[in-house]
């Protein structure tokens, strides 16, 4: 995964931002993806939240959760 800062952000050109973005509304105007029900897990005060979405040829999951017995890794994978 790669992560952009605001100055890095502001260095990328904005037709490939719009394309970007384009494609992402067509894909999803035209339901071309797979998303299956979001998985919650808890254990005790601890979560975990699976988001899976299946665009296209992409495995693309995103994670969530939140430990708040442990407050320096909440929030992180």
């Amino acid at each position: 995964m790669l992560f952009l800062n605001t100055s890095e952000i502001r260095k990328l050109d904005r037709k490939i931002i719009q394309t970007a973005v384009e494609k992402a509304y067509e894909t999803m105007i035209d339901k071309d993806y797979h998303m299956p029900d979001r998985t919650h897990v808890s254990d005790g005060p601890n979560s975990l939240l699976l988001m899976p979405c299946f665009p296209e040829n992409i495995f693309q999951p995103s994670w969530s959760r939140f430990f708040p017995t442990r407050p320096n890794t909440a929030g992180r994978l």
